[in-house]
């Protein structure tokens, strides 16, 4: 292997994930790498994983079984790697999370930085790992603790997407609240230094955990007030029951991700939010369920990413009774969906007649 190594690459997962191969794109084009488009024309194929619920566990399977078939080196890469390397037998080169970088290494390649190529929209990772209890998530077995990256190094990310015209920074974790906690440094430090970056660019920070914003409350909205902060907040509640959150060792009740909801909106306008849900998790009643949706009915977020619960091996929820049938949790979903579609409606109708500034990042899928 080595210079002029051609190299295909397939990525799935959140934003994070996708935001760390992009980083690993530019980083093995400035190593001498040619990225080609189709895993046939390669040398070398690369396979960025996620395996947050089973469909997508046994997608990342076939497609990394695929891949081999070709005749083609295989690097797996991403959370399957770390979390679950076992359903991939021996002959794939299994990359976890935190090494994904050393693969132009791997390769034989001579690391050089980064070859960043001009865009819209990019995301910067910054830490990886949580210091969540979750019981149903495989994602925190995959990435392990809490582990930030030096502030000067983000600065330096934002400061070179900056120069070559990117508008939208995501700043991206799997807890962004909690980014510094582990290096003396915090959320509202690493964002003073990158919003004095001079540049016409805006910024949008990624999920954060109710559990550790609510001593936060007054400086997230502070932040958001800034010009260069996006209105945009992803907050994940995954339940409206107390019983469920409990079960799921998230650290919170209801009534603390309402009121942080309550207080961040009667602070900033036009506030975009985004939260999470899951049903049919262990233990979920119907009362349950309504307690969730009738918090999403009177919290009205703008989006709402619903799962099925999904066992998920060697976390504590994998080995719960009293699980919903499927059933129950397909009509439960269909109907929480029901509702954010008619929320979204109500809230899409609200700016007919209203001129905004927008920037657009690409073409809509239809």
């Amino acid at each position: 292997m080595g210079d002029g190594l051609s190299v295909y690459m397939e990525t799935y997962g959140c934003t994070l994930n996708r935001g760390e191969s992009e980083w690993l794109r530019w980083a093995l084009i400035a190593s001498g790498a040619n990225i080609v488009d189709k895993a046939e024309d390669a040398d070398v194929c690369i396979l960025d994983t996620c395996v947050v619920i089973r469909h997508t566990e046994k997608r990342m399977v076939r497609r990394a079984r695929y891949l081999a078939s070709l005749g083609k080196p295989v690097i797996v890469t991403g959370c399957l790697a770390s979390a679950i390397p076992e359903v991939l037998e021996d002959g794939f080169i299994k990359i976890p999370p935190e090494d994904k970088y050393k693969i132009p290494l791997i390769l034989s390649l001579k690391p050089s930085g980064f070859a960043i190529e001009r865009g819209i929209e990019a995301a910067v990772p910054i830490s990886t790992g949580c210091l969540g209890e979750c019981t149903y998530c495989i994602t925190r077995i995959a990435r392990g603790r809490l582990k930030s990256k030096e502030p000067e190094e983000v600065v330096g990310m934002v400061k070179s997407l900056v120069e070559k015209g990117y508008k939208i920074i995501k700043m991206t974790s799997q807890d962004s609240i909690v980014y510094g906690f582990d290096i003396g440094y915090t959320l509202f430090d690493l964002l003073n230094d990158v919003l004095s970056i001079d540049g016409d660019f805006y910024v949008r920070i990624g999920m954060m955990n109710p559990r550790f914003m609510m001593e936060y409350v007054d400086d997230i909205i502070s932040l958001y007030r800034e010009r260069k902060v996006l209105k945009f907040l992803h907050c994940p509640v995954q339940s409206g029951s107390d019983k469920v959150l409990a079960l799921m060792k998230r650290g919170y009740k209801a009534s603390d991700f309402e009121l942080i909801i309550e207080e961040i909106k009667s602070k900033i306008d036009c506030l975009n939010l985004v939260t999470d849900v899951i049903v049919g998790f262990p233990g979920e009643k119907d009362e349950d369920f309504m307690r969730t949706y009738d918090l999403i009915k009177r919290v009205e977020p703008d989006n709402v990413n619903i799962t099925r619960f999904s066992p998920r091996p060697k976390t504590e929820a994998f080995y719960m009774g009293d699980l919903p049938h499927g059933r129950i949790a397909k009509a439960r979903s269909r109907m929480l969906t029901r509702l954010v579609f008619e929320i979204s409606f109500d809230k899409n109708l609200r700016y007919i007649g209203k001129k905004l500034d927008v920037v657009v990042v690409g073409s809509g899928k239809k």
